[in-house]
């Protein structure tokens, strides 16, 4: 029961922290002056996963420290799905799918790393274990930083907002006003 609530409280945390439209991002969009013409904007929320990687370990921390299965399996969850549901709040769903990968392939390549990198005697009990565990931390920081880093950025184009002063000079009389593309 408290590993649901810690669940649902992580996922609200991550919610809260990634609508993608309702809050601006950590830094202003970058656009390029480029006249009338479509403008690339691209939105960077490297920060939304980090926290979300935050949330999971934090999570897993708990459950550890209190000695509880289900909160530190919950924890895992937490870690391996909040950043995907990021990607899909920023309307970025390709960078789910990344990150769903990322994860799981860089921690295991990075506890078999580490585990090769174990000098065992033979018919040594659980030999490499703890170089394996350091290789699999290793691979989950790698992976939260090039998911933060480089997959989380989304790049658009929306048009050049444009204000235009307008006159008319009709036989009826003169217009004067504003118009221009939002």
């Amino acid at each position: 029961m408290m590993a649901r609530r810690l669940v649902l409280a992580a996922f609200a945390l991550v919610t809260a922290t990634s609508i993608a439209q309702a809050q601006p991002s950590l830094q202003a969009p970058q656009r390029a002056d480029v006249g009338e013409a479509p403008v690339e904007v691209v939105d960077r929320y490297g920060g939304e996963i980090l926290l979300a990687d935050l949330a999971g370990l934090s999570v897993m921390g708990f459950g550890v420290a209190s000695g509880s299965d289900g909160v530190v399996v919950a924890g895992m969850l937490v870690s391996g799905l909040a950043p995907a549901a990021v990607h899909v709040a920023h309307d970025h769903p390709g960078g789910a799918v990344v990150s769903l990968m990322l994860r799981p392939a860089l921690v295991t390549a990075g506890a078999m790393a580490g585990a090769a990198m174990a000098t065992c005697t033979e018919g040594e009990f659980l030999c490499g274990l703890g170089e394996a565990a350091l290789g699999a931390v290793v691979g989950y920081g790698v992976a939260a930083v090039v998911d933060a880093g480089v997959v989380a950025r989304v790049t658009h184009r929306s048009r050049q907002r444009v204000i235009a002063p307008q006159v008319a000079v009709t036989r009826d009389g003169v217009r004067v006003g504003l118009g221009g593309t939002f």
